[in-house]
C-alpha cells in the first residue's frame, strides 16, 4: 500500500508543556510536521510549538524497534525530551500554519525557512533560524535520517504581517521561489507578497 496507518495522536506522545496546553484549550489546535526542519508542530489557540520528534529505522511508518535503533521492548516518546520553541506572538486563535523557504536577499542569511502563522485577523511572518554551523541538507537526504536535526530558534520579523479582513487561511502552501500560497476559507487562493524592508508586501487573489 502506498499510505500506511499512524498511530493517533494521544497526550502521551506530545510534549508535557504541549498536552498540558491542549487539555485548556479553549478555542482550536492543530498539528502536523515539518519534516524540512525536523521538527513536529501544534498550535493551540494562539500559542504555535515547535519541538524535535524521533525518527523511524526506514520501516516506512516513521517506526522503529525501539527508537533510532534501540532494541528496547519499550519504545521511547516519539519526541525529543527537551524545552519546545514556543511562538505567542498573536492575539487570537491560529487557523493556519505552513513553512516556506524565503526568497533569496529579502532577509538575513540566518533566516532559512519562514514560519507562515494565520489568525482570523492577520497573518505574519516568523523566522525560522539555524546557528551557524547547522544545516538543513538532512531534510533531502535519505541515507541521513538519524543525523540529529539543527538547533533552531525563532525571530519576530516586525513589519512582516498583514490584516486578513476577515478571511481566515486554514491552508498555506510553498511554491516555487519563495512563493506563499493560500487557500481562504472562502473558497478562493491567495498569494502573501512579501519583499526587502522599505518595498511593499501585501495578498492578492
Amino acid at each position: 500500500a502506498l499510505l500506511r496507518p499512524t498511530a493517533p495522536i494521544s497526550p502521551s506522545t506530545l510534549p508535557a508543556i504541549v498536552s498540558e496546553r491542549y487539555a485548556a484549550c479553549r478555542a482550536a489546535a492543530l498539528c502536523g510536521v515539518f519534516p524540512e526542519i525536523g521538527r513536529a508542530w501544534a498550535s493551540i489557540d494562539n500559542s504555535l510549538f515547535l519541538w524535535r520528534y524521533r525518527r523511524g529505522d526506514g520501516d516506512g511508518n516513521g517506526t522503529s524497534n525501539g527508537w533510532n535503533g534501540s532494541s528496547s521492548s519499550s519504545p521511547a516518546p516519539p519526541f525529543i525530551d527537551e524545552e519546545p520553541l514556543e511562538y505567542s506572538g498573536e492575539e487570537q486563535a491560529i487557523c493556519g500554519v505552513g513553512l516556506v523557504r524565503p526568497r533569496r536577499g529579502v532577509f538575513a542569511e540566518s533566516v532559512a525557512f519562514l514560519l507562515v502563522v494565520a489568525t482570523p485577523a492577520e497573518v505574519a511572518l516568523v523566522g525560522v533560524c539555524c546557528n551557524k554551523n547547522s544545516s538543513f541538507s538532512f531534510a533531502s537526504s535519505s541515507s541521513s535520517a538519524h543525523v540529529p536535526p539543527p538547533e533552531l530558534a525563532l525571530q519576530p520579523l516586525p513589519g512582516y504581517a498583514i490584516p486578513t479582513d476577515g478571511v481566515a487561511f486554514t491552508c498555506i502552501k510553498a511554491a516555487p521561489r519563495g512563493r506563499i500560497l493560500a487557500g481562504g476559507a472562502d473558497g478562493r487562493l491567495y498569494e502573501l507578497l512579501y519583499s526587502s524592508p522599505g518595498q511593499r508586501g501585501d495578498s492578492e487573489n
